[in-house]
């Protein structure tokens, strides 16, 4: 029994394509942070940036603006660095026109936010987004409500949060109270609040700028930049969402979250499995055929089943 999926591959949409009806007349300005080095993922990063390698086929940049397609964006910015030309040509095939702000230094989240402010401070709202995310929500259009979110609170920052059994062990957390106000940012568990993961999706009101060092500087974005506003009396807060992330961190990891998905693909592909976080996912990697791989090409193994993916969900589109 094959998947449930349309018979029709569709078109790459784009910002202005998208009816967002909740949001009329708001806007938003997107940055995706892809300056990094990836140091934690060499020796394949010594030869291609990070948000540029491709993770079941198609970049981890890519992957990691999906969720944003259902947003108003005006401008999408992005952060250069290490191997610029590596992060060109990945954003390249967004379709989307980029603004690109370049770093002489690695400024961090906050630092990059700051000297990209000439590019963002035009809308009242940003979303910031880590360039190397895997998140794959079960809503695939959950950001939009969020954003509405931010909009009508009027906080200094929303974070889209969800759980993971590791926050406060192998991951750092957001720490909240019960009505998902930010109390702390802390790696290990703080006494009378809740713990959530943070897959690297943040709303920011433009008041953000009062508070970031000036000229910019290397600067944490939770743990400085947002902990200080907090300490001043402004608002932080989170919204939860139910949603499924792979971490991408280290090799191991990378393999370990790509066999995972990979996993349920397949089965989505037998009809074993529907779900409408996965047919999205196998019609955006549709999307971006022809799949090209990085660290599966040390995982012959694994290589193999990746492109027998790539020809059953091409078979099941002809």
């Amino acid at each position: 029994m094959s998947a449930n999926i349309s018979a029709e591959v569709p078109k790459a949409p784009t910002w202005e394509d998208l009816n967002v009806t909740s949001l009329t007349g708001m806007r938003l300005n997107v940055m995706i942070l892809t300056a990094g080095l990836g140091t934690r993922l060499r020796p394949y990063t010594l030869s291609m940036a990070k948000p540029a390698i491709s993770f079941l086929g198609v970049p981890l940049a890519l992957h990691a603006l999906r969720p944003a397609l259902h947003l108003p964006v005006r401008r999408l910015v992005a952060n250069l660095h290490y191997r610029p030309e590596d992060v060109r040509q990945t954003l390249a095939r967004t379709g989307q026109q980029v603004v690109y702000s370049e770093e002489k230094e690695i400024l961090g989240v906050g630092g990059g936010v700051a000297n990209a402010k000439a590019w963002l401070e035009d809308e009242e709202n940003i979303l910031v987004i880590n360039g190397d995310e895997v998140f794959l929500p079960e809503d695939p259009e959950i950001l939009a409500p969020a954003f509405a979110r931010h909009v009508e609170d009027q906080d200094l920052a929303t974070l889209v949060t969800m759980h993971h059994p590791e926050v406060g062990r192998k991951f750092g957390g957001v720490w909240v109270d019960s009505s998902n106000t930010v109390r702390q940012f802390s790696k290990t568990p703080v006494a009378g609040l809740g713990g959530q993961h943070f897959p690297g999706y943040t709303f920011l009101h433009r008041r953000i700028f009062n508070y970031f060092s000036q000229p910019p500087r290397q600067e944490n974005l939770l743990y400085e930049t947002l902990a200080a506003a907090i300490g001043k009396g402004e608002k932080v807060s989170t919204y939860p969402v139910q949603a499924h992330w792979f971490e991408t961190g280290n090799t191991e990891d990378f393999l370990k979250s790509s066999e995972e998905l990979l996993h349920l693909l397949e089965d989505y592909t037998r009809g074993a499995l529907s779900t409408t976080w996965l047919k999205e996912l196998a019609q955006f990697l549709l999307l971006h055929r022809p799949w090209t791989f990085v660290l599966e090409r040390d995982r012959p193994p694994l290589l193999s089943r990746l492109q027998k993916l790539e020809t059953r969900l091409g078979d099941q589109f002809a």
